[in-house]
């Protein structure tokens, strides 16, 4: 089977160590003041959290196919025919991108929903060869007359499972939450913490307990607290990874749910509660705390959601078929 030689840049390490199990070898550019996550400039890294950190050990240990590279470097190896694809996640890496996307075939693809931040350049859109998203709802206002196919994101099931939920608290979990998260969600927490237990794992230590040291660390968290609470409208990866584990979760209503998750995906009262505002969920997760057969059915119905719509398995199936489909 040929092995696809892939440029493209630091992503959510959760996303880019699922991916890396393709066979592929992947030259990643290493991050510089165009992709550090601040408050100035996040916007440009919305999405891949990647910071100033070619990789995060503590959350995944780094793939043997993986080379980290200087945009410099990128043209020798192109002359010696060493990139098959150019692979971005955002609009404004595609844009920063386009002397590399003119040459090299590119696939664009969009793990966050649609934004006046995300509006594709026109001189750029012939380049792409194809356009991949987490969802179909990436694609409701998206103009483009290539291949668009839909993968969703990868969780390992096989790991993230075994939920226990025998401390009676809240878990967030959330990279750099005081930067990124919407204001009505930072509302809502503190609303929440003064009435609930709720720890919160994030690098910003300011906020919470600091980030999980490894991945088993954050295993544990997802399996012994009680309940997960999502503060946030986008589907993230540490959703995705509680509901794995068999954790209860908590959904504010948002317009994303309400326009294309509701029903499908996210069934209130069967794998999740979806609340409507602060004293909706303080009523409903108070009732998970006592009631430990409802938390224990959520939470099987949550895994069994996320194996059936996100299992690993579907995922490199689907990267593999575009590929050769593009080849």
């Amino acid at each position: 089977m040929e092995r696809f030689k892939i440029l493209t840049h630091p992503v959510h390490p959760a996303w880019e160590w699922e991916f890396s199990k393709l066979n592929v070898f992947l030259y990643s550019i290493r991050p510089d003041n165009f992709s550090f996550l601040n408050s100035t400039n996040w916007i440009t890294a919305y999405w891949t959290m990647i910071g100033d950190l070619e990789w995060n050990v503590r959350q995944r240990p780094l793939p043997k196919n993986i080379k980290f590279v200087d945009l410099n470097e990128v043209n020798k190896l192109i002359k010696e025919k060493k990139i098959d694809f150019l692979l971005v996640h955002t609009f404004l890496w595609l844009e920063k991108l386009q002397d590399i996307a003119k040459v090299v075939p590119t696939i664009l693809h969009l793990h966050t929903l649609d934004s006046e931040y995300f509006k594709i350049p026109e001189k750029i859109k012939s380049s792409l060869v194809a356009v991949t998203a987490n969802s179909s709802l990436h694609f409701r206002n998206f103009n483009f007359n290539g291949i668009k196919k839909v993968i969703p994101v990868p969780v390992d099931t096989n790991f993230f499972s075994g939920y226990i939920g025998d401390i009676k608290r809240c878990l967030v979990v959330y990279n750099f939450f005081n930067l990124r998260a919407e204001e009505i969600f930072k509302d809502y927490l503190q609303e929440l913490r003064k009435k609930l237990p709720i720890d919160i794992i994030d690098p910003d230590t300011k906020n919470g307990l600091g980030e999980a040291i490894s991945r088993n660390e954050l295993l544990f968290f997802y399996r012994h607290w009680a309940v997960f609470l999502n503060l946030s409208s986008y589907l993230s990866m540490s959703l995705l990874e509680a509901m794995s584990v068999g954790m209860p979760v908590i959904l504010f209503e948002s317009e994303n749910i309400k326009k294309g998750m509701k029903g499908k995906f996210f069934i209130d009262g069967v794998n999740c509660l979806i609340v409507s505002d602060i004293k909706d969920a303080l009523e409903k997760i108070n009732i998970l705390f006592k009631d430990k057969n409802l938390r224990s059915k959520i939470g099987i119905n949550a895994r069994e959601s996320v194996i059936k719509f996100y299992n690993v398995e579907k995922f490199l199936s689907e990267w593999n078929s575009l590929f050769n489909e593009l080849k």
